[in-house]
C-alpha cells in the first residue's frame, strides 16, 4: 500500500507490484539448490513444505539428482498451473520437444462431434484438435525488430531469423 493512502480524504496511488508466490520462491530455491548441491537437505525441506500443506506425504530422502529434477519439475506443474508458468519452465529446462511438454506438432483432445451419450467410447477417442508448427530451437530466441537491426548496424539477428 502506498504510503500516501487515505480513506477520507480519498487518495488512491497507483503504483505497479510485483506479485510472487511463497510456494514459487520455495520451488525456485529447491531448483538451483538441486542443479547446484544435489543431495542437500533443504531440497526435500522446501518441497516438503509445499506437499504437507496441501495433505501430500512427504518425499523421502535418497532421491538422485535427476529422480528430484522431476519431483520439482511435477510439482511447479501441479503448485503453477494456470498461472503462466509452464511457457517458460519448458524453455528454461529446455525440453520443449519431450513428450508431455511438446511446445508444437499435433495437440489432442476429445471428438465432441462423435457419440450419442457423454459417456460413449466414440465420444472420448482421441482427436487431433490444432497442429502447431514443430519446434524449431531458433524458437528460444526472439527476433529482433527490424527497426532495431536499422538503428544498430552491429546488432546480428539470431540464427534462424
Amino acid at each position: 500500500m502506498h504510503p500516501t493512502w487515505s480513506l477520507n480524504p480519498y487518495i488512491n496511488v497507483s503504483r505497479p507490484a510485483m506479485l510472487i508466490r511463497l510456494a514459487e520462491l520455495y520451488l525456485n530455491y529447491a531448483e538451483a539448490l538441486n542443479e547446484a548441491e544435489p543431495g542437500n537437505p533443504e531440497i526435500l525441506e522446501y518441497l516438503n513444505r509445499l506437499r504437507t500443506r496441501s495433505g501430500l506425504p512427504e518425499l523421502e530422502p535418497g532421491l538422485s539428482q535427476s529422480q528430484m529434477r522431476d519431483e520439482i519439475r511435477l510439482e511447479r506443474r501441479i503448485e503453477l498451473s494456470f498461472e503462466g508458468h509452464r511457457y517458460f519452465d519448458v524453455r528454461r529446462w529446455k525440453i520443449p520437444d519431450e513428450q508431455g511438454s511438446n511446445q508444437g506438432g499435433p495437440f489432442y483432445g476429445m471428438n465432441m462431434d462423435k457419440g450419442t451419450y457423454l459417456s460413449d467410447p466414440e465420444f472420448h477417442s482421441l482427436t487431433i484438435s490444432f497442429t502447431r508448427t514443430p519446434w524449431r530451437n531458433r524458437y528460444y530466441f526472439m527476433p529482433y525488430p527490424q527497426r532495431e537491426m536499422d538503428r544498430n548496424r552491429e546488432l546480428v539477428q539470431f540464427p534462424g531469423y
